[in-house]
């Protein structure tokens, strides 16, 4: 009987230790500004800073990290490299955005490089957000409007086509929907404390309901679930929290806790990561999963760890990938969940040891 239950822990064990791991990314530069994780969670893009010539670069398993070339190819060489800065990536990683020379650009892979088109005087001032499929693109600008410079967000399509959003005038952007038909954020020039907003195409602006102020800071991928940070209408509560249509507002930390922000989501709206800070301690990171609650990812991960997780960058549309910084790897993706293999060593090992239970049972009663 020991011995049986010593081989079912050991088989176990093998199975967890071969299913969650961390894959270090080895990334090339001193510091790592904000990466993005391709919503297939294969492709990392950040921004390479060398001698203050910033280059956005692209990291894959099978290549490593290479530089984007304006003709739509990519390079381990950074003279042959595109200038500019990353700012997020499509579902396959074949399209990145950012800022180049000439402004905003969109890039596709076997494709080239598109700068997008701005009104007469305006200037990106926000971050970009693109689509899963790459054909979308949001926005925030600086518009010049009656002696003034004031936020606004546009959306450009496949066709280069730009779109100024009336109802966000003033408003400031944070997350695009994967099916780019949604734009969250806040407003912070019609309320002092910013409240936090849902935009959806062919409805209109929402302010969600419930706060003295606050932020939407990501979005599910049909825009039925916002997340962020703020605070209670009541001034009960505040830090993290999600926001389901028709289901309502709800608070991931309870009171104490006052410090807290969603930053990713999953595509469906069921995982959610950002950082708090518990009391008495340094900030943290965290995981909340619909039906669990929130776990502390250093908590839970640390035998993987050779340091703190400092920084979550993205998570994949699925919540299986998570792309982070610190832990003694730099720039690291953690994949948290049991490859196929994995699950046959467990299975297959449970059944050569039920078999040699049964057998030795069988040899028992025959003697």
């Amino acid at each position: 009987m020991r011995h049986g239950l010593w081989a079912s822990w050991l088989l176990l064990g093998l199975s967890w230790a071969l299913a969650q791991r961390i894959i270090p990314l080895n990334y090339p530069g001193s510091e790592t500004e904000r990466a993005f994780l391709s919503g297939n969670g294969q492709v990392v893009v950040t921004t390479y800073n060398r001698g203050g010539v910033h280059y956005p670069i692209v990291w894959r398993s099978e290549t490593g990290w290479q530089f984007l070339r304006a003709d739509g190819g990519l390079t381990h060489d950074y003279r042959e490299a595109l200038s500019g800065g990353a700012m997020n990536i499509s579902f396959d990683g074949s399209v990145v955005v950012g800022t180049g020379q000439q402004g905003p650009f969109r890039w596709r892979l076997g494709r080239g490089l598109e700068y997008l088109p701005l009104p007469p005087g305006a200037r990106l001032v926000g971050m970009l957000d693109v689509a899963a499929d790459g054909q979308v693109v949001a926005g925030q600008l600086f518009i010049p409007e009656g002696g003034r410079a004031r936020s606004a967000i546009v959306r450009w399509h496949t066709d280069g086509q730009i779109e100024l959003i009336p109802e966000l005038r003033g408003t400031n952007l944070t997350a695009l929907s994967a099916d780019g038909r949604a734009i969250v954020g806040d407003d912070t020039e019609r309320f002092y404390f910013g409240q936090p907003f849902r935009w959806i195409e062919g409805r209109g602006v929402e302010y969600l309901p419930g706060f003295s102020g606050g932020t939407a800071l990501a979005v599910s991928a049909d825009g039925r679930v916002v997340a962020g940070e703020g605070t209670a209408a009541s001034l009960s509560r505040q830090g993290a929290w999600r926001w389901v249509e028709g289901e309502g507002l709800e608070w991931l930390f309870p009171a104490g806790i006052s410090v807290s922000a969603v930053t990713v989501m999953s595509w469906d709206g069921t995982i959610l990561g950002g950082f708090y800070f518990p009391p008495g301690a340094y900030s943290s990171l965290f995981r909340w999963r619909e039906g669990v609650g929130v776990e502390d990812l250093n908590e839970v991960y640390g035998w993987l760890l050779r340091g703190r997780w400092q920084s979550l960058h993205d998570i994949s549309s699925d919540g299986r990938y998570w792309l982070g910084s610190g832990g003694g790897y730099g720039l690291f993706l953690l994949d948290t969940v049991p490859e196929v293999s994995s699950v046959w060593v467990l299975v297959g090992g449970l059944g050569l040891f039920g078999g040699w239970r049964w057998g030795g049972r069988r040899r028992q009663g025959q003697g």
